[in-house]
């Protein structure tokens, strides 16, 4: 009686291991898709981008295209999520934004800034430089490559949906050129934005703002070959100030690490 008894017992604790080995792997396998989930720290984003470009006086330059592109890496501030599905970061990357401006415009109604070239070279000081191509055709771009620092809040509300809010400072070089001349400046930018992404694949919209007193890089060139450096005390400035708002496509990349 007492032998039925025991096997009884032990045919009875049987299932109740096999249940508590199943939790366990259950368990175990919730925590690797969350690993794989917050693994992704990679974000890089190919956006198409509006322009607000203006002078020192407040003189808009109409833009005809706009881009931007971005890489960004974050660095969690915490290993284990807030509420299991928050967690805040420090980011930084390269950033680089791109305008193409609309030059198609009457040179005699135009009273915008020194630099802007319209349908004439920028610069005409009835000098014949016998130049192969008309300059003039450049027309006029602007292009700013920085380098992005600053904070972001992910949280994973369900599955692997990401939602992401982000501040940076961009501490950016900035060039402008438009035809024969070619202005260069520090540009720091400022910008925030927000993402909603499904695995590997997002969409996203950002604004940013800068300003930038640039100087004339070919015509302190041109003065030097000429030898005419020690005339030249300094260069000119102009203020220009850019504001976008970036529409994008992000893309996530990022693994687990091997333990």
């Amino acid at each position: 009686m007492f032998t039925e008894l025991l096997i009884c017992a032990m045919t009875l604790g049987v299932p109740a291991q096999q249940d508590t080995d199943q939790d366990i792997e259950t368990s175990t396998f919730s925590e690797r898709i969350d690993e794989s989930f917050w693994a992704k720290r990679k974000t890089l984003r190919l956006g198409y981008e509006t322009y607000t470009f203006q002078n020192a006086s407040g003189m808009e330059l109409p833009v005809k295209f706009g881009a931007g592109i971005s890489n960004i890496n974050n660095v969690w501030l915490h290993k284990k999520p807030v509420a299991g599905m928050m967690k805040f970061a420090f980011d930084h990357g390269i950033s680089a934004n791109y305008g193409m401006f609309d030059t198609a415009i009457d040179d005699k109604d135009y009273t915008g800034p020194s630099g802007y070239i319209g349908n004439a070279p920028a610069t005409d000081d009835g000098n014949d430089l016998d130049m192969p191509f008309d300059l003039s055709k450049i027309g006029m771009h602007h292009l700013s490559v920085g380098y992005a620092l600053g904070v972001s809040l992910t949280v994973n509300p369900v599955a692997k949906l990401r939602l992401n809010g982000y501040f940076h400072f961009v501490p950016s070089c900035a060039a402008v050129l438009s035809g024969s001349t070619l202005s260069i400046g520090f540009m720091p930018y400022c910008r925030y934005g927000a993402e909603v992404s499904y695995g590997r694949v997002g969409v996203g919209i950002e604004w940013g703002s800068g300003v930038s007193s640039m100087s004339d890089l070919m015509t302190k060139l041109m003065a030097i070959a000429d030898d005419e450096a020690q005339s030249v005390t300094s260069t000119p400035k102009t203020k220009y100030y850019s504001n976008y708002m970036n529409i994008y496509l992000a893309l996530k990349f990022g693994k687990n690490k091997r333990k």
